[in-house]
């Protein structure tokens, strides 16, 4: 078996004998940045989307460190510091691939007296008294504070913040040393584009500082590549736009994309697919309540961690004051109540749940590993999730969603209910029986079918076999993410294959789309 650095080697020699234009070093300024980082799959993607950038904006190629109060601190120690120097120097594993992607220079964020004014000027401002005014802050109309959150609570691994708290505040400013650097970059440079992993924690602050400053932001993955833009950063807004989507395909693309939706949902019912997690455990069965005549509400819990605002703000600042506040409130209800763990829920997580749940301990807990088809079959008439897939899942089995994020994803239909404020969330759980639903089965394959597989594009034409096998695993554990992918992507690789990617990046950077789709994948 090859070693990292033979297949990271490999890949340097692919990109240089098959991307000539991005080794042309430019006169201009510079004109695009892009994410530095370690995920393999990406650096594929970045290729082709580089290449076909660099001809509509003539300039510069540079790459910046965007994990910085992510994955690391603001000020970098010694081993750090030393391997991104001599990274540079010697075109070290990842700075050499970035090197064969056309990048010269590699730019890290540093804090100098200016920044320091910058901050304690805005520091007046940060004497938070909620949450809320946390997630909505913003500097010079660039909202923040959501990133900042959502970051905080992932690096911490706390559910919640305390706004008072001193630890979160020290975090605040370093940020906001972060979003001045940044913003002192642009100001001065004319950005065209910036090519990003994420638009979520930090990650994302960098793209809505580029975004005020007039540049384009992408987004690629195996799937589809996003066009960004300021008026449309938040990706829940593109939920909105499902039932247009759909509106516009030919009648024999509508029947067969609902006909490939039902195959598809029956099947993950029956457990084999990857999708639809725990519809294939085969133990942890629950015990059938004899209390027939009682409504049985099941909460299926999230990943406290997991980005709470990906889709922009919920009708609560996070997960941990969502359960919260539905534990006070079934209280005051005669329903029979369960909680289903979320597969990501950890030890520690399960403390704090089970913390709340203290408030009412009739709450039954269910294991992350009991079959979804046991829990339907148990009798659960509503569930309420804030954005989660369990929204049409369940709701293709008749039972009633409720969702706590408007801008979920089901949100351009009615298969799921959708309350717009915690006063409307809190009447339809305490008259719950009232706004019992029949889902449209119809309504819920056209999503299924716009969502999963007509917005999924192979704009890489990689074979169904090898896209199943880099797939396996989860999360970072994927084959995608580290350096096996290279050798890979080399294996299948072809100049005919290799030409129309180029051409299909080409056509969809000169687009207005938002996201890339079939159509651009046609001639």
């Amino acid at each position: 078996m090859s070693s990292n650095k033979q297949l990271t080697d490999n890949f340097i020699k692919h990109l240089n004998k098959n991307f000539d234009e991005l080794k042309e070093n430019s006169k201009d300024k510079i004109s695009i940045l892009v994410e530095f980082h370690g995920w393999s799959f990406a650096h594929i993607c970045y290729a082709y989307l580089l290449s076909a950038l660099k001809k509509k904006y003539p300039g510069k190629i540079y790459a910046y460190e965007g994990y910085r109060l992510i994955s690391n601190s603001l000020k970098l120690n010694i081993y750090d510091k030393t391997k991104w120097i001599l990274g540079q120097k010697l075109n070290l594993k990842n700075f050499g691939i970035y090197k064969s992607l056309g990048v010269e220079k590699f730019l890290s964020p540093k804090v100098d007296k200016k920044i320091l004014s910058q901050v304690k000027k805005k520091s007046v401002d940060l004497n938070f008294k909620s949450k809320n005014q946390i997630l909505n802050f913003k500097i010079n109309n660039i909202i923040i504070g959501d990133l900042i959150y959502d970051t905080y609570l992932k690096k911490k691994k706390v559910p919640t913040i305390d706004p008072t708290d001193e630890d979160f505040k020290l975090f605040f400013l370093d940020c906001l040393k972060v979003f001045f650097y940044w913003c002192n970059f642009f100001k001065n440079k004319n950005i065209k584009a910036i090519v990003i992993s994420h638009s979520v924690y930090l990650y994302g602050m960098i793209m809505r500082i580029a975004l005020n400053y007039g540049a384009v932001a992408y987004k690629p993955n195996f799937h589809t590549i996003y066009q960004i833009k300021n008026k449309n950063y938040f990706i829940g807004k593109e939920f909105f736009g499902f039932k247009k989507i759909f509106k516009k395909l030919s009648y024999s693309e509508k029947r067969q994309g609902l006909a490939i939706s039902k195959k598809q949902i029956q099947l993950m019912f029956k457990g084999k697919k990857k999708y639809g997690l725990g519809y294939n455990f085969k133990n942890n069965k629950i015990n059938k309540s004899s209390q027939n005549n009682r409504i049985k509400v099941l909460i299926a819990m999230h990943n406290f961690y997991d980005s709470p605002h990906v889709f922009g703000n919920m009708l609560f600042p996070d997960f941990y004051e969502w359960l919260k506040h539905i534990i006070k409130l079934s209280k005051k209800t005669n329903y029979e109540w369960f909680l289903k763990l979320h597969p990501e829920n950890t030890n520690k997580d399960i403390k704090y749940i089970n913390n709340i749940l203290k408030e009412n301990q009739n709450i039954k807990m269910i294991s992350h590993k009991t079959n979804q088809n046991e829990i339907i079959d148990s009798g659960i008439k509503f569930v309420l999730t804030c954005f989660g897939s369990i929204g049409y899942e369940y709701a293709y089995r008749d039972v009633t969603v409720i969702n706590a994020c408007i801008n979920n994803p089901h949100a351009d239909y009615k298969f799921t209910i959708n309350p717009k404020s915690i006063k409307e969330f809190n009447k339809i759980i305490l008259n719950i029986k009232k706004y019992k639903i029949k889902p449209d089965k119809k309504e819920i394959l056209e999503f299924l079918y716009t969502r999963r597989f007509y917005s999924s594009v192979n704009w890489m034409n990689i074979e169904k076999k090898t896209m199943t096998n880099i797939s396996n695993g989860f999360g970072w554990k994927k084959m995608i993410h580290r350096p096996e992918m290279y050798s890979t992507w080399i294996k299948d690789f072809n100049k005919f294959k290799h030409k129309i990617i180029i051409k299909t990046c080409i056509k969809f950077v000169n687009s207005k789309s938002f996201k890339l789709n079939p159509m651009h994948l046609r001639n």
